[in-house]
């Protein structure tokens, strides 16, 4: 298929989505046609000096900086449905923001479990272990698992079925061939813990370790030794939950088909004790118990983020995957082989594209209203991760 042919295929996609998603679309479009000509005029990205000085910058420079690093701050103060990526990255004011330092205090008291996790500021060492933090119905995770796995070809731990509770930990490829996984699930508490006794961090076998549980997490690593790097995709927590409330309900062929959920319209469910309320908050301060979230629990979440964690966004999942990449070494690649650059973009595109099988909250404020009120200690720290997610542009 031509240049030609591809972009209008794209451009005609473009066309049915709403102003948000467009933006986006034309973000990546741009960075797809310099790509794309560069391809046919039969220059390769791996060898950048053959290239003109142009394209060389754009690669080099303005493409990771426009896509990572050009987000209007103040954007932030917007209400969420408007807040984009900048039109431009010479943006007035965009340069001093960028220039801020990076709030590294530890005055408050974190909890325990975290001290087996690296502050995000600190060097990358080889003991590390990346560890992915899948929140609980997350939109962007399956994504960032394919880009990671299929498209970096780098090996995961956590999405195969439990192997033999005595069977050693081994790198065996999915049923599909396409990827490479190690033999333990790490989304499950009892998986977590076969891992430490097999000492999986330590192995060398992961790259990543993906994980559900947070807390449990911990045991992983011992804080001395090797630390966990951990990293996640923040999504507004309405989205994630009208989105999850659409996965469960909607195949029955498909595992996580919940027969009850089914039965509930998406009013009776954002009303119902189906849902954790919370889930975010409660995940990081690790107390499930409690009738209600406090504001005492809410600011030690914003510290934890701000200290442990590598934020990304689905909004600006393009951003956040060039972040993630760009943390651990994983973006050259994806900057210089062709290939990969096009497996990342068709599995953004596929996002994109998923994300409009649901309906998006807006469209029922009354729904909006319920799910937000039921998870405003979410929504508050979903708001402190962008800010975070901005601000940890001078980690770089």
């Amino acid at each position: 298929m031509t240049l030609r042919e591809n972009m209008m295929r794209i451009f005609e996609h473009k066309c049915s989505l709403n102003g948000k998603h467009q933006k986006v679309f034309i973000m990546v479009l741009a960075l797809t046609v310099v790509v794309s000509n560069i391809g046919n005029s039969g220059s390769k990205l791996s060898n950048l000096s053959i290239l003109p000085v142009s394209q060389r910058g754009f690669l080099e420079n303005l493409a990771p900086i426009f896509t990572e690093e050009g987000v209007d701050t103040r954007a932030l103060k917007q209400d969420e449905n408007r807040l984009t990526p900048v039109k431009s990255f010479f943006s007035r004011g965009i340069s001093r923001f960028l220039s801020t330092v990076y709030d590294k205090s530890e005055l408050l008291e974190l909890p325990e479990y975290t001290n087996n996790f690296a502050n995000v500021w600190e060097d990358l060492v080889e003991t590390d272990q990346p560890i992915f933090w899948v929140v609980p119905g997350d939109l962007g995770s399956d994504t960032l698992i394919q880009i990671l796995s299929q498209c970096v070809n780098l090996v995961l731990a956590g999405i195969l079925e439990e192997s033999q509770p005595d069977e050693p930990l081994k790198i065996v490829p999915n049923s599909e061939g396409t990827a490479l996984f190690v033999n333990v699930q790490t989304t499950t508490v009892r998986g977590l813990k076969r891992a430490a006794d097999f000492n999986l961090a330590g192995s060398g076998l992961a790259n990543i370790i993906l994980t559900k549980h947070i807390y449990e997490a911990s045991v992983l690593s011992d804080g001395v030794n090797s630390k966990g790097r951990i990293f996640t995709i923040f999504s507004h927590p309405v989205r994630r939950i009208v989105h999850n409330y659409y996965s469960v309900t909607n195949d029955p062929e498909n595992p996580l088909y919940d027969e009850e959920i089914a039965t509930m319209s998406l009013v009776e469910y954002s009303q119902s004790d189906r849902i954790v309320d919370n889930v975010l908050t409660r995940s990081l301060v690790n107390d499930f118990h409690s009738p209600n979230v406090t504001s005492v629990q809410i600011e030690l979440a914003k510290d934890i983020i701000r200290r442990k964690f590598l934020v990304g966004i689905l909004e600006w999942l393009e951003s956040s995957v060039v972040r993630i990449e760009k943390h651990f070494g994983w973006f050259e690649q994806a900057l210089r082989q062709p290939k990969v650059s096009s497996c990342h973009f068709h599995q953004i595109y596929k996002q994109a594209s998923h994300l409009l099988l649901y309906p998006t909250p807006e469209w029922n404020t009354y729904i909006s209203d319920i799910l937000e009120e039921r998870n405003s200690a979410d929504l508050e720290i979903y708001q402190y991760a962008r800010e975070i997610f901005v601000k940890q542009r001078s980690l770089s």
